[in-house]
Order: structure tokens, then sequence, then C-alpha cells
């Protein structure tokens, strides 16, 4: 049940970066930090692929920033420096 909570979240955020995507021009690209192992990396990477198919102008890259508290500390640091990443996979605890 988990799992598919996890696929699902990252489906919809590609689909709502779809949305705010789909009508520019310009190229566009889109750093999504994560703390998912190489478990789920395969799937990730092939989510991305496929949008970035649908959206030639669109660059996904993935940044893989360790465990979750790892990657909560680094987006805690890249906004407190004003560089943060485009998107990052956060839980709310």
């Amino acid at each position: 049940m988990m799992k598919s909570w996890k696929f699902l979240t990252i489906g919809l955020i590609f689909v709502m970066l779809f949305g705010l995507f789909a009508y520019a021009e310009d190229a566009v690209t889109i750093t999504f930090w994560h703390a998912m192992s190489s478990r789920h990396q395969p799937n990730l990477q092939k989510l991305a692929d496929d949008f970035m198919a649908e959206n030639p102008n669109v660059t996904v890259n993935l940044v893989y920033q360790g465990h979750y508290g790892d990657l909560q500390q680094k987006i805690n640091a890249a906004v407190a420096a004003g560089n943060p990443p485009t998107m990052a996979q956060v839980y709310e605890n």
C-alpha cells in the first residue's frame, strides 16, 4: 500500500509539472531532489524519461540526496542560501 502511494504521489507531481510547463516555449530544467533508494531509482527514472519524451523542452534532473534526514537538511540549507531545487520529495513528519 505504501509503495502505491509513493508512485501515485510521484505521478501526480509529474502531472502537475506537465500542466505548469505544457505551454513553455523556452527550455525548462527541473531539479528534483529525492531520497529514493536504488531500488526505486529505475522507476523514478522511467517516469522522468517518459515525461521528457512528451515534453521535449523540459529536462528533469533527478538528484539523490541520501536518506530522508539528509535530504531535509540539504533542503533547509539550500532554501536558507536562496538556491533551493525546483522540487523535492519530503514527508510531513
